[in-house]
């Protein structure tokens, strides 16, 4: 690493596209030296679910972590030292979750001239994102209102903000607004790049959809499966054959708030979120409460709910026989 090099620490935000960004600098990790950036193999667990972002360096600060946070970050520190390169690039959404306490052990750790940057979103988005993850994919069985209550993950912006400010200094933090609508394709990438001033393979044709948040009438199934005791091998493949009917649809909103709801739960930051967006995100789009007008049609949507994911689990059912009996989904043609 040379004196001029520079380490950029991607933070997150939880459900902002982090595992799209990870992915893409884990795949093309080889043809990133060319332009210059270079991302640690150190800090990446080994799993294949988790292998893309450095989440083990946040983790090694949890009572479960494998290795403990001194001999992790000094292994992470001789690597980034063997590199020549001029940018260096660390991701987790774990990250969001450290103490001051434990991002002060992480600066002293790896002491290189550091940005920090996170993408965020409304707080209600985040929330229901992490819930619809959480119901899929890990067992959740509250609903989403219980869930929210008890919610206990990074949801003040400027609290997050302040707190690596005071180890890394205000002029490191770089706060961008999430806003998939506006990046092309809904492809996260790109924004990225150009916000950290960065060149690279353009990923032109590679997924960039990666633990996108389920329709809420999935998330719904799955608690209607588990409410009447469905295996979870089951559900798992019900959930993997809804993954193939959406796959090349376009990503929803979470939708498990109405709107009003959500701006329930969102005013509670609304003061915080002026105060971040004044001090550290002066040119970023705000976060604005939804039309009061998106009520009626949620309620629609909603009407004769348990019979639609009735219909909708029936339907799934009928897909995985037909990939059962055909080896193939319904409508595809032998090849």
């Amino acid at each position: 690493m040379t004196a001029a090099s520079r380490l950029t620490i991607h933070i997150g935000l939880h459900k902002t596209g982090t595992t799209a960004i990870q992915h893409y600098f884990w795949r093309h990790g080889e043809e990133l030296l060319q332009h210059g950036i270079y991302y640690p193999a150190t800090g990446r667990p080994t799993s294949a679910a988790t292998e893309f972002g450095h989440h083990d360096v946040p983790w090694s600060f949890t009572p479960e972590a494998a290795e403990p946070p001194a001999t992790l970050l000094a292994r992470l520190r001789a690597e980034i030292e063997t590199t020549t390169m001029p940018e260096i690039v660390l991701s987790s959404e774990e990250f969001s979750r450290m103490t001051p306490g434990q991002i002060t052990v992480l600066a002293r750790a790896l002491p290189f001239r550091t940005r920090i940057v996170f993408y965020y979103r409304r707080q209600s988005e985040i929330v229901q994102g992490l819930y619809g993850t959480d119901v899929v994919h890990v067992g959740e069985r509250r609903d989403i209102h219980a869930y929210a209550a008890a919610f206990k993950g990074p949801l003040d912006f400027g609290r997050l903000a302040t707190d690596w400010a005071a180890v890394y200094g205000k002029d490191a933090i770089t706060a961008l607004a999430y806003q998939p609508s506006s990046f092309p394709d809904r492809n996260i990438v790109p924004h990225f790049l150009s916000a950290m001033g960065f060149t690279g393979p353009s990923g032109v044709g590679e997924a960039f959809h990666y633990n996108v948040s389920m329709p809420w009438y999935v998330v719904l199934s799955v608690l209607r499966l588990r409410s009447i005791h469905v295996s979870e091998a089951t559900i798992a493949q019900i959930v993997r054959s809804f993954e193939i009917m959406l796959e090349n649809e376009k990503p929803p909103k979470p939708g498990l708030f109405s709107p009003a709801e959500a701006n329930e739960f969102d005013r509670r930051f609304a003061a915080s979120n002026a105060a971040f967006a004044e001090a550290f995100a002066p040119g970023q789009p705000p976060v604005t409460p939804y039309p009061a007008d998106g009520e009626d049609d949620f309620l629609a949507d909603r009407k004769g709910l348990w019979p639609e994911v009735e219909l909708t689990l029936r339907t799934v059912s009928a897909y995985i026989r037909t990939i059962h009996q055909t080896g193939m989904p319904p409508g595809a043609t032998p090849s």
